[in-house]
C-alpha cells in the first residue's frame, strides 16, 4: 500500500551479443511482515521482437522513481556488476532516505562476486520461505524466476544458478528477492519495525 515502509533489492544485466540478455528485476519487500513483492522485471522478448534487445534503462530508472515516490524506501541493496554509474547517481538521489545502508561508503552496493556472502543470503531467504516467515504476491515473473533456479554446489556452500549458463530461463528475480530479504533483515536488526507509531494522548 502507498507508504508502506519497504525495501528493495536490485539485480541487473544489460545487453548480451549472444544467447538471450539475463532478466534485470526490482523487487520489494515490505518490512513489517516480509511480504515479498515483483516492482518490476524486465526480460528479452522472444522471436524477431528480442533481436538486438537491451535493457531499457530509462524504464529502470523511472520504475524506481515511482517506488521511492509510492512507498516509504528505507533500504535498497544492488548487485552494481555493469551498473555502477547508475548506482552512484542512485545513491546521489536517494542515498540520503535510506536508513538501512549496504556498505557505509556505498549505501546501495551489495556486490554479488562474494561467495560466502551469497551462500550466507541465500541461505537466509530459504530459511525464511521454509519456516513461514515471509509470503509473495505469487507474480509470474517472480515464481518463475525462483522455479528455474537450480542449486549449485561451491566451496562456500549452496547458490542458486541457472541450468547452464547460457539457459533462456533466468533467475534475476530470484536473486533480486535474496537481496530484498539480505535488506529487509538489516532494517530489523536496526529496530525498523514498519508498524504505523501511536502517539499516546492525555486524557483530560
Amino acid at each position: 500500500a502507498d507508504r508502506d515502509v519497504v525495501v528493495l533489492g536490485f539485480d541487473g544485466s544489460r545487453k548480451r551479443s549472444h544467447a538471450t540478455t539475463d532478466a534485470t528485476a526490482l523487487i520489494g519487500c515490505r518490512v513489517s511482515d516480509g511480504h515479498l513483492f515483483e516492482v518490476d522485471v524486465w526480460e528479452q522478448p522472444t522471436g524477431p521482437a528480442g533481436d538486438g534487445w537491451e535493457v531499457p534503462v530509462a524504464l529502470v530508472e523511472a520504475s524506481l522513481a515511482g517506488a521511492f515516490a509510492k512507498y516509504s524506501v528505507v533500504g535498497l541493496f544492488a548487485d552494481p556488476a555493469k551498473w555502477e554509474s547508475y548506482l552512484a547517481k542512485w545513491e546521489a538521489t536517494y542515498g540520503a532516505r535510506l536508513k538501512v545502508k549496504a556498505s557505509r561508503d556505498h549505501p546501495m552496493h551489495w556486490w554479488m562476486n562474494r561467495p560466502s556472502a551469497v551462500v550466507a543470503a541465500v541461505d537466509q531467504l530459504h530459511t525464511a520461505i521454509t519456516q513461514a516467515e515471509c509470503t509473495y504476491d505469487g507474480s509470474s515473473a517472480l515464481t518463475r524466476h525462483f522455479l528455474n533456479a537450480r542449486r549449485r554446489s561451491s566451496r562456500s556452500g549452496i547458490q542458486l544458478a541457472k541450468a547452464h549458463p547460457e539457459s533462456a530461463d533466468k533467475i534475476d528475480a530470484a536473486y533480486a528477492a535474496v537481496l530484498a530479504w539480505q535488506a529487509r533483515l538489516a532494517a530489523v536488526a536496526a529496530g525498523i519495525t514498519g508498524q504505523p507509531r501511536v502517539v499516546a494522548r492525555r486524557i483530560r
